[in-house]
């Protein structure tokens, strides 16, 4: 059986992750009642970046998602994550490579997109993603920083902790792990000026 079927089967067998917990940087009061976020001039991804927001300020967001999935793995005492359902591709990662030596690149809604230093050393670690991967939790940063710039994807878990983190886009992450974490990682979400399940 693949991990990721193994992942799956465990989510909805098990209690603990049968609703997974939401955390983002969203203001819960900017949600309407079925729960669609109304700002529609509030960046959602990488590629704003010199366009509605300094890279500066972006790097302050990101490092806060960072900060929190650190904390999850911490409290959890996670000392390892297999990455899990990877989506990668190689070949759009190594365009991307070749484009950090160009002043910009041109997104397909015409703006101009410049990618930072720091893209080389993730594109690179993206290209030795595979599925089971174990990464030690001290590598985690990057496979964060990975996924919310989207970069690639993946699935991160740990299955003796009962722990399984998703990005599903836009800036927001589902992480399931024991009730018993969840009074304090939303806590520490909220510390860093992130919103625990903000659609209420």
């Amino acid at each position: 059986m693949k991990l990721i079927d193994k992942v799956f089967i465990r989510r909805q067998s098990l209690s603990w992750a049968k609703k997974g917990n939401e955390i983002a940087k969203y203001k819960p009061f900017k949600y309407n009642s079925i729960g669609v976020y109304q700002d529609t001039e509030e960046w959602t991804d990488y590629y704003s970046v010199g366009n509605e927001i300094s890279y500066d300020d972006y790097k302050i967001v990101e490092d806060k998602y960072v900060c929190v999935i650190r904390e999850i793995l911490t409290i959890t005492d996670c000392k390892y994550i297999t990455l899990v359902s990877i989506e990668c591709c190689d070949k759009l990662l190594r365009t991307r490579l070749k484009s950090i030596g160009r002043n910009t690149i041109r997104l397909n809604n015409n703006k101009q997109f410049k990618y930072q230093l720091d893209d080389k050393k993730l594109f690179l670690t993206a290209l030795n993603f595979y599925e089971g991967k174990r990464i030690s939790v001290e590598k985690v940063d990057d496979i964060v920083r990975i996924c919310l710039r989207g970069h690639a994807n993946t699935l991160l878990c740990n299955e003796n902790k009962k722990v399984f983190i998703e990005f599903p886009g836009s800036f927001y992450i589902w992480a399931h792990f024991p009730l018993k974490y969840v009074e304090y990682i939303k806590q520490y979400a909220e510390s860093v000026d992130l919103f625990f399940n903000p659609r209420g």
